[in-house]
């Protein structure tokens, strides 16, 4: 019998549909590069962080950057004068619009710096000198509609039948995201010029109290430990959903990270390996309350995290609970019964 189990932690008296708590566990958070805890990227971070890895893309001395604050960019970010690509960023906020407004947002951006494209001949030409554009490059962090594409394509033939002197004839419009730059994001990684933020959402309370039917020996026995941490009932019960929650986003955040970024993953397992030996030993030796120990553990595999990959901290703390709730569960971190 599996609910009273499921009744401690919420309350709920109906039983959870299963299915549709193993949809939500199987959809991965996408990582997300930048130098922010924040899982919404800003207009103005994410405009440097392109032309960061376009610099880093086509190297010192090709890519030029046109600044907006004298007389403004023309509808330019910069431009490559090697290659003759052109490129203008865009980040509309908020990060949860859906697919139709955001497609509207891209569409009217597009059709609104072309125009500027066109009409600032002069001025373009001679900030663009001898270089000729080939490839306008619109960069967005998510590309998550074809209708777009059939936009820039009605664009491109305005640009060509225009016959700009500093547009190529075979002139195309591209829509990317900095996956775009997969290359130039690892060198950053690796290089410590860039922080790895992972976007972890808190599952709903319906897919933790899924899980929690599926994995009632897990959950039996983290609730069995939690009463050497927590007397109170209902305070020891929200903890316990809230630590399955965190297991449960953290999961999505590695398999995420397992599928993006391999090397990543394989440092952060060996990482929660390595501390997870050391546990048994440390907690037979350890004198400490149940919650200092808890709060020791917790510190340990933080600095261990940061010092091993390039995680953003709102990250970082994200996996650390999803380790202590891994450990929990499975026996490798118990408390003593002496406070």
């Amino acid at each position: 019998m599996i609910w009273p189990t499921i009744n401690r932690l919420s309350g709920n008296r109906e039983p959870v549909v299963l299915s549709v708590a193993v949809a939500i566990l199987h959809v991965p958070a996408r990582p997300r590069f930048g130098e922010s805890g924040m899982a919404d990227w800003e207009s103005l971070e994410w405009q440097t962080h392109i032309q960061r890895l376009a610099k880093r893309h086509y190297g010192p001395g090709d890519y030029q950057e046109i600044p907006d604050t004298d007389c403004g960019d023309l509808g330019l970010e910069g431009f490559s004068r090697s290659k003759g690509h052109a490129y203008q960023c865009y980040c509309p906020q908020p990060a949860t619009l859906d697919v139709d407004t955001r497609y509207t947002r891209y569409r009217n951006k597009i059709s609104a710096d072309i125009k500027k494209f066109i009409k600032n001949g002069d001025r373009l030409a001679e900030v663009l000198g001898a270089t000729k554009i080939c490839a306008w490059v619109f960069a967005v962090p998510v590309l998550d509609s074809r209708r777009i594409l059939a936009h820039t394509s009605l664009k491109e033939r305005e640009v060509r039948e225009a016959a700009l002197p500093y547009a190529s004839p075979g002139f195309c419009i591209q829509v990317v995201t900095d996956d775009h730059f997969h290359l130039e994001k690892q060198q950053f990684l690796g290089a410590g010029a860039l922080k790895l933020t992972l976007d972890v959402q808190p599952p709903p309370v319906g897919t933790i109290d899924g899980w929690a039917s599926a994995h009632t020996d897990l959950t039996d026995t983290l609730l069995a430990k939690l009463r050497r941490l927590q007397p109170d009932t209902g305070r020891r019960n929200a903890f316990g959903q809230k630590l399955i929650g965190s297991h449960v986003a953290g999961q999505n955040a590695l398999n995420g990270l397992r599928k993006d970024h391999p090397q990543i993953f394989e440092t952060v397992d060996s990482c929660k390996s390595t501390r997870e030996a050391l546990l048994a030993i440390e907690a037979s030796a350890s004198l400490a309350s149940p919650q200092d120990f808890l709060s020791e553990v917790l510190k340990k595999f933080r600095v261990d995290l940061l010092e091993a990959a390039p995680f953003a901290a709102q990250s970082a703390e994200a996996l650390v609970w999803e380790a202590v709730a891994d450990w929990l569960m499975r026996c490798p971190l118990d408390f003593s019964e002496a406070s």
